[in-house]
């Protein structure tokens, strides 16, 4: 930004700021805290813009918070570490947790409310100029975990408005954010939904309803029958037309496992091709964007060549890779596959391998977690499992007919996916749009009556110029330092403090003594076994503020 507007400057954090507090580097469980447990925050926390308490960590039973490391309502707190794009990300807490602390990577800002609104300095902090900022001054060797010191964050640049513009320019891009964000959840609906729509269609497909109407057509008028052809009662509830043979994979297809890679065995006289393995066999598609290769045997390399129309079948993994796979359409010159993948080469020519594949992605999944070998988490296949699949077969006609219809409705369906994919990008830019062009000075009216920011940061130092105690004045080391020049300790002035509280700089201005002192008081007041003060956030004035417990 070249011209700032009027009654705008250009800041610093560390001038909005009376500095920071954070938590400790401690040991913590692997699994987060359960209900009334202690928990410390992780990075992911504050990463994503809004404050997920769900991110945590338990402590040990032998540790928990200290007062200052809880967090509150209205703490604005900011990352020191995180990955380059990620570092210095900042949130605003929307109540008390007072099961959850700090860790030493977060860092609790405690922002001059007389000078800033929070919800703007968080934007601030997010925008254009910050961010620029931020990620040129993180530090540290590795990409995936980047700093910053605190007197690095301290000269984070901020556009600093008015007061009241502050205020004007949060709440409209409150409820522009919240409007994208809307947008977004809708949005996000859509993928599964998609997924559902394909999944009917395939149960559909299998069971003859898909092409129900084509059979009428043709005059193919058949009863669903019920069919029981194994000892999984794979087909005791599953009907079909009666036109349709139930029959097992190893009926219409010869299966074989694939290739080894062992090193120990290669050797020059092995020819080197590419191999399919699980992560290039997917459900429904082959991702052939990186195939790697292996040494093929002379004596096996015939029978280990794919040829077009072998059917693909993963031997398993996590659950979702039990079983998926599709069809080899001779995409590359030559290729095989590992043993982790089993090939279904179809045994008859007017047989449709897509309606084979599509079977075995939909009907045989459930028949493969039946039938598998799981573990945690883990199942597999072997080759008697697959050979076993019981298939609703079609006559050939149908199958082709079935799998035009199944091919037409999934191109709809990823007709809408590609636009859900730009429409997503498209909400993606809009939040972090709609914050750079809420420091455009542009944003919202202005108001010729709204103290300028200069002013304002001047006010303020002029302030903790005054609150400075005179070197004269100094107490003795060792002596607590609470008597005010009215005589008054920061207990007597606690008992004053209103119903309403008071901040922590209309708390200072009565006691004088250096920020400093003040805090360090403050924090053993909130830290005895029955404190007379309590912190609180003022959701009205959007600030923190200290009032008296009442006993």
């Amino acid at each position: 930004m070249n011209t700032l507007p009027n009654g705008w400057i250009e800041a610093t954090l560390g001038q909005v700021i009376d500095g920071f507090e954070t938590g400790r580097s401690i040991q913590a469980a692997g699994t987060p805290a359960g209900p009334n447990e202690f928990g410390v925050l992780k990075i992911s926390a504050v990463t994503w813009g809004r404050f997920q308490p769900e991110e945590n960590k338990a402590l040990a039973p032998i540790d928990k918070p200290r007062p200052h490391e809880t967090v509150k309502s209205g703490d604005l707190l900011i990352s020191r570490a995180n990955t380059t794009t990620l570092v210095g990300a900042p949130v605003l807490v929307d109540k008390d947790y007072d099961y959850l602390m700090l860790p030493d990577k977060i860092l609790r800002v405690l922002y001059k409310a007389e000078l800033v609104d929070p919800r703007y300095l968080v934007l601030a902090l997010r925008s254009p100029i910050a961010r620029t900022y931020i990620e040129a001054n993180a530090t540290g060797t590795s990409e995936s975990m980047r700093n910053l010191s605190q007197a690095k964050l301290k000269n984070i640049p901020i556009l600093l408005a008015p007061l009241p513009e502050q205020r004007r320019i949060a709440d409209k891009l409150e409820r522009l954010i919240s409007r994208a964000n809307f947008c977004r959840e809708r949005l996000d609906r859509i993928p599964k939904v998609l997924n559902d729509f394909r999944q009917a269609i395939l149960e559909s497909a299998t069971s003859g309803e898909l092409s129900a109407e084509w059979r009428e057509a043709k005059n193919i008028h058949d009863d669903f029958q019920s069919f029981e052809i194994d000892e999984s009662g794979s087909f005791k509830t599953y009907q079909f037309p009666s036109s349709w043979k139930a029959v097992r994979l190893s009926d219409i297809a010869s299966i074989q496992g694939g290739i080894t890679k062992d090193l120990k065995k290669q050797s020059h006289l092995h020819r080197e091709i590419p191999y399919l393995r699980v992560a290039n066999v997917q459900r429904g598609f082959l991702n052939l964007d990186e195939v790697k290769s292996i040494r093929v045997p002379p004596e096996k390399f015939e029978s280990l060549l794919l040829k077009a129309g072998d059917i693909l079948f993963n031997e398993g993994g996590d659950i979702d890779k039990l079983g998926r796979g599709w069809i080899w359409n001779d995409e590359l010159p030559e290729c095989t596959y590992q043993n982790h993948v089993f090939r279904a080469r179809l045994l008859c020519q007017n047989l449709e391998p897509r309606y084979i594949s599509w079977y075995g992605n939909s009907r045989g999944h459930a028949y493969f977690l039946n039938n598998g070998k799981q573990t945690t988490n883990l199942a597999s296949i072997n080759k008697s499992v697959l050979s076993s699949l019981p298939v609703a077969l079609p006559p050939p006609e149908e199958q082709a007919e079935i799998v035009r219809r199944i091919e037409s409705l999934f191109a709809l369906a990823d007709t809408i996916d590609a636009k859900y994919t730009v429409s997503r990008a498209q909400v993606n830019q809009l939040v972090p749009s709609l914050i750079s062009k809420a420091f455009s000075g542009n944003f919202v009216p202005r108001n010729p009556s709204d103290i300028p920011a200069k002013d304002m940061l001047d006010r303020s130092m002029d302030t903790n110029e005054t609150k400075r105690p005179s070197p004269k004045t100094k107490e003795p080391k060792g002596k607590t330092p609470l008597n005010t020049e009215l005589g008054e300790t920061l207990s007597d002035v606690i008992t004053k403090i209103p119903k309403d509280g008071l901040t922590f700089e209309e708390l200072s201005n009565l006691v004088s003594r250096d920020y400093e002192t003040i805090k360090e008081e403050l924090f053993k007041l909130l830290a005895m076994k029955n404190p007379s003060i309590q912190q609180f956030f003022d959701s009205k004035a959007k600030t923190m503020k200290f009032r008296q417990v009442q006993g």
